[in-house]
């Protein structure tokens, strides 16, 4: 039977007639390729932050180099098409996943994912709907460090906060897709500490390059070249946009992604159930599903380690359908 449905694969992969690497690609290489658009773009701005322990004008110099880069068509449309289909293929595998029994990582990567686009909310409207509404373009690290640690004290912890979450999720992600890899093993200890030191460090230049411009602020020429406050009333609607209509918008389709769910199941239900029987207990399970899902929502033990050989628990069943035909 196994040798028969092997061929029968790879009959199917033959007549597709597509590359072999085109058609391995699915749902979690896409994720990964947009991860990793975002990170490379975290990476340099974290860097970028972490070049305020040096100087102010160093983190600009910096700015200029990045903006430039990031403001090119295609790697701007890239770096937004990469975070949308990222969240998009989030809440998809939130609505696919059939259990929420988790490791503790997968915890963690999951609440943190979804917590970003909440505490990116505000920086986001200040840097960018600003500009896409008002024309206003961000040139410089002034503005932005002068609002959160003069005229908004609050927001140095919530930058500080997506910072940490943004990092640690990214390095999550990175880790179940690295340590799989040869060379992880020897390559670990450099990884893990550029992990662990760019955080912080990033912080601390961020707050050294704050504390110069408090200084610069006090001369009056110099704040009125750089310092170009959001007039109230458009700071009234960015706030609102982000503040307001995106936390519902974004509640709602996470709502949807539950209530979609709950469909699924009613829908599973009404087209009948399969009887799973495994040496020593039975369950019943909707159409659809595999075997190793059956035993990831039951929690049966679906892999051992007998006589030093790895066994799998999934080769040992018995499906009994109540219908005349079982799905192919």
């Amino acid at each position: 039977m196994a040798l028969q449905a092997s061929a029968n694969v790879g009959a199917i992969k033959a007549a597709s007639g597509l590359p072999t690497w085109l058609r391995g690609i699915g749902a979690r290489q896409v994720r990964l390729a947009c991860g990793l658009v975002m990170f490379s773009y975290i990476f340099l701005h974290f860097f970028n932050h972490a070049l305020g322990i040096i100087s102010f004008d160093t983190m600009e110099a910096w700015l200029q180099w990045h903006l430039w880069w990031w403001r090119i068509p295609v790697v701007n449309g890239t770096l937004y098409t990469a975070a949308a289909i990222h969240l998009s293929l989030g809440l998809w595998a939130l609505y696919q996943r059939r259990h929420f029994r988790y490791a503790a990582a997968e915890i963690a990567q999951l609440v943190l994912g979804f917590s970003i686009p909440l505490l990116l909310a505000s920086h986001f409207g200040v840097e960018r709907v600003a500009g896409w509404i008002y024309g206003r373009v961000p040139v410089s690290y002034a503005p932005p460090l002068f609002g959160y640690w003069i005229t908004r004290p609050y927001m140095v912890a919530v930058q500080f906060t997506l910072l940490t979450v943004a990092w640690t999720h990214a390095c999550i992600g990175l880790y179940f897709w690295l340590r799989l890899k040869s060379f992880f093993k020897w390559a670990w200890p450099m990884l893990f500490a550029v992990a662990i030191l760019l955080p912080p460090l990033a912080m601390i230049g961020t707050y050294h390059g704050a504390q110069e411009v408090i200084q610069l602020v006090k001369q009056p020429q110099w704040r009125v070249l750089h310092i170009n406050p959001i007039p109230p009333p458009q700071r009234a609607v960015i706030d609102q946009i982000t503040l307001f209509y995106f936390p519902i918008g974004y509640a709602a389709a996470i709502v949807l992604v539950f209530a979609a769910r709950g469909v699924r199941t009613v829908r599973e239900r009404r087209r009948g159930m399969f009887t799973v029987s495994y040496p020593h207990r039975q369950v019943r399970v909707p159409k659809g599903l595999s075997i190793l899902e059956a035993s990831l929502r039951f929690r049966i033990p679906h892999a051992s380690v007998c006589g030093g050989r790895a066994r799998c628990s999934t080769c040992r069943v018995r499906i009994v359908s109540d219908r005349s035909k079982l799905p192919r």
